[in-house]
């Protein structure tokens, strides 16, 4: 049987590597070529700065070039792969861990790290626009994802999780009828990669579908 090939897509301050439990689970029980991409300022990579549409770009070039037919992402690396998506990436299949799609949320969190203010969400927003000519909300599902396809997703979040607030994962599930979710409780949001009950019901989901 020919190998399904997967790409592994980490979030920020992330890398490859939190992966390794759902790896474990997929090559114990599946017939899967797995890809994974230290994301420029992440991991290995030599480089210093990077930003979502960079990686979003990123997973669109290596999916097509390598024809991956299923992405496993988390949290940042989620919001980039949908963006992906947007600008032209096709998929069979598609599991978000703790993704962000709502753009308020991903800049309150942002600030709420920094301890900031107002004015330095206000900053934030006016960057954006001023860079991209966009604001940020269009670079986030909340703002997209009735014009993608309802390609087979399976959104995996914790209901504790304090960075991405599990209301995020509720947008996406009412505007696909193909996806599924699966809730956790008591892992967060990093956690969540490596515990087993979560990387099996991964690796069932993905030998079903």
């Amino acid at each position: 049987n020919a190998q399904h090939k997967v790409l592994l897509a980490h979030g920020w301050s992330g890398r490859t590597s939190q992966f390794w439990r759902i790896t474990e689970e997929l090559l114990q029980t599946g017939n899967y070529c797995i890809y994974g991409i230290d994301f420029p300022a992440h991991g290995s990579s030599s480089e210093n700065k990077t930003e979502l549409t960079e990686i979003a770009s990123i997973i669109h070039q290596f999916a097509n070039q390598y024809h991956i037919t299923t992405i496993i992402a988390h949290s940042l690396g989620g919001a980039a792969s949908l963006y992906a998506l947007k600008i032209g990436m096709h998929l069979e299949k598609l599991v978000l861990i703790s993704t962000p799609t709502l753009a308020e949320d991903v800049v309150n969190s942002f600030c709420r790290k920094l301890n900031a203010g107002l004015n330095t969400k206000k900053f934030i927003q006016t960057k954006v626009v001023a860079e991209y000519g966009e604001p940020i909300e269009s670079f986030f599902a909340e703002s997209y994802i009735q014009e993608l396809n309802p390609i087979k997703m399976l959104l995996l979040h914790d209901e504790n999780d304090r960075s991405v607030d599990v209301k995020n994962t509720s947008v996406l599930l009412n505007a696909n009828p193909n996806a599924e979710i699966n809730l956790s409780k008591g892992l967060g949001h990093t956690r969540i990669l490596k515990n087993d009950l979560v990387a099996f019901n991964l690796a069932n989901w993905l030998s079903k579908n």
